[in-house]
């Protein structure tokens, strides 16, 4: 790695504006946090309602949040699982723990995390809970019967749980622990992936430093004293909660934080903050420029204007062209520059960022043969092709590479696993040493996700296992399809769930192995997944008994079936 640190020390070693001078942890970073009554972090709440609170302002309540932790019986170490909806209580909550020493494990409240069926969300925070191997469990009196529910769900240790009124009224008295050392372990960030097998990302207080310095520095967004971030991102996820509110406060930029749940009900609110707080920096999934493109009507444009916008990043899920390439076309009226449009990669498993489009730079959109994606290969063609989004280069401190199924490197152009090494890279999952060497292997974190260089830069094409990203989340298809197989008149392991590109956006298509009524098995399937994720169908595909694509073995071949759907001979 020597030959990229020069970057990164460039970075930290300047006396710059932009990084806390000399910060090796997150609590030397807060406690560096400038003192200026005009520049801080705005919550918006669900509501509306706006509370500012300046950086030293926001510090001294994360600090008496810290001590009343510490009065309510967490100790160092312990993992305190916080289930918070509203921004402003999870950030001081988080922070709160982060100054004690204490191990924060951010979930999703059941209304964030998309959760219409009650018992599937006892399910997830029960099995999450029982991985992080919590301690002590933060939450509102309202979700109390709830998470007293989940807790019971399953044979776990005594957590301790503490009611976010109750913790509201303990005095902040006392003295915080001794500060973290950097490689000390800050928190833990779960996989918003498979329920099964929930994996907690161990971050550290070095990763977090390190990678606020690639993805804020001077390779990176290029952060500025005339920046201002504005995000409605959920807090429990790694881009909300570290791209959105650890590095500005690493980085002292006056953030914006709106609640999810506000977007998702009005999604003009995005632009409408960023319009009136100035915003210059935000980022979102591909689903909400589709989202906002969709919904904002011609007589909105006039109350915005988005000239002030420089990094306006799309990451988190599969990138489509035609997506951007619209919400471009809309708002441009408006002020908004095409080459804010900014590309990005990564995962918690890198603690975040890994890499990005310079701010500046146009976007990239490499046009391939799709028959030779299927090949292994990503030819370029002149005339129709398929479009894929470049994601930028990796930072100065992290390196790619793309290597095929056996660690061989591959040239470019050439489909494989992408693999990261670099200063963010973090130690591997939670209590969990198999599933920790299978991922980490001699400094390199093997992402699971497919892509390939062109002219050193990223472009992602697919998941190795089979992922689906819905609307931001992330699911398995083992997952989607457990329900369906108890229908009755659907054949025993004879499901097949899969994410298709519809319109620019990814939507969820079952194929299922049925008897009987096909309309009224069609019916059922749409009912079972509403029921238990809150998701859509886009179509239900019913074919014979046997008429999926298997292994040798009997398994269902996931990528050919979709591949078939794709082209119409399923």
């Amino acid at each position: 790695m020597r030959d990229h640190q020069p970057g990164l020390q460039r970075y930290q070693a300047e006396p710059t504006r932009r990084m806390m001078k000399n910060a090796e942890t997150l609590v030397e970073a807060l406690a560096q946090l400038p003192d200026d009554p005009a520049r801080g972090f705005r919550f918006i709440s669900r509501s509306g309602e706006e509370r500012f609170y300046s950086f030293q302002a926001l510090h001294q309540r994360m600090r008496q949040r810290a001590l009343q932790l510490q009065r309510a019986g967490v100790r160092r170490s312990d993992r305190l699982a916080i289930i918070v909806a509203d921004p402003e209580q999870f950030v001081i909550t988080f922070l709160g723990a982060v100054l004690a020493g204490i191990v924060a494990v951010p979930l999703f409240s059941r209304e964030g995390g998309g959760f219409r069926a009650k018992a599937h969300y006892r399910e997830t925070v029960s099995q999450i809970v029982a991985a992080a191997d919590a301690d002590a469990l933060i939450t509102p009196s309202a979700y109390r019967t709830l998470i007293d529910e989940a807790l019971m769900a399953s044979a776990l240790k005594r957590v301790t749980v503490i009611e976010l009124e109750t913790l509201d009224q303990l005095p902040a008295e006392g003295t915080l622990v001794a500060p973290p050392q950097p490689d000390d372990l800050c928190f833990l960030q779960f996989t918003s992936g498979s329920t099964s097998q929930p994996k907690g990302v161990m971050v550290t207080h070095r990763n977090l430093i390190a990678n606020a310095a690639l993805f804020y520095g001077p390779d990176g967004l290029d952060i500025g004293p005339n920046d201002t971030v504005v995000s409605w991102l959920p807090l429990y996820h790694d881009m909300g909660l570290i791209g959105f509110v650890l590095d500005p406060l690493i980085c002292a930029v006056p953030t914006v934080l709106m609640a999810t749940e506000r977007f998702i009900r009005r999604p003009k609110v995005w632009l409408e903050a960023l319009t009136h707080h100035h915003g210059t920096v935000s980022f979102a999934p591909n689903f909400a420029y589709d989202l906002v493109t969709r919904h904002i009507r011609d007589r909105d444009l006039a109350a915005l204007d988005l000239s002030k916008v420089r990094a306006l990043g799309c990451a988190s899920e599969p990138i489509s062209s035609e997506v951007l390439r619209r919400f471009v076309e809309r708002f441009t009226t408006v002020g908004l520059q095409p080459k804010a449009m900014v590309a990005g990669y990564g995962m918690a498993e890198a603690t975040l960022a890994i890499t990005c489009q310079q701010p500046g730079e146009a976007m990239v959109i490499d046009r391939v043969d799709p028959s030779g994606l299927l090949s292994g290969r990503a030819a370029p063609v002149t005339t129709e092709g398929v479009e894929l989004v470049g994601c930028g280069q990796a930072y100065p401190g992290q390196r790619i590479q793309i290597v095929d199924d056996q660690g061989n490197p591959l040239p470019e152009r050439q489909i494989g696993q992408i693999l990261i090494h670099g200063v963010s890279v973090t130690q591997g999952y939670f209590n969990q040493p198999e599933k920790s060497a299978e991922t980490f292997r001699d400094g390199w974190l093997w992402s699971g996700d497919l892509g390939y260089l062109a002219d050193s830069k990223l472009f992602i094409c697919g998941r190795c296992k089979d992922l689906i990203i819905i609307n931001g989340s992330n699911y398995y298809p083992q997952d989607i399809e457990l329900p369906i197989v108890a229908l009755d008149d659907v054949k025993r392991g004879g499901v097949a769930a899969f994410g298709t590109l519809s319109k620019g956006r990814e939507v969820l298509v079952i194929c299922v192995e049925g008897r009987g009524d096909v309309e009224s098995l069609k019916r059922a399937v749409v009912t079972v997944i509403f029921q238990h994720f809150g998701l859509q169908v886009e179509q239900v595909v019913v074919v014979k008994p046997g008429g999926l694509p298997r292994t040798s073995s009997g398994k269902i071949q996931h990528i050919k079936a979709k591949t078939l759907f794709e082209k119409g001979e399923l």
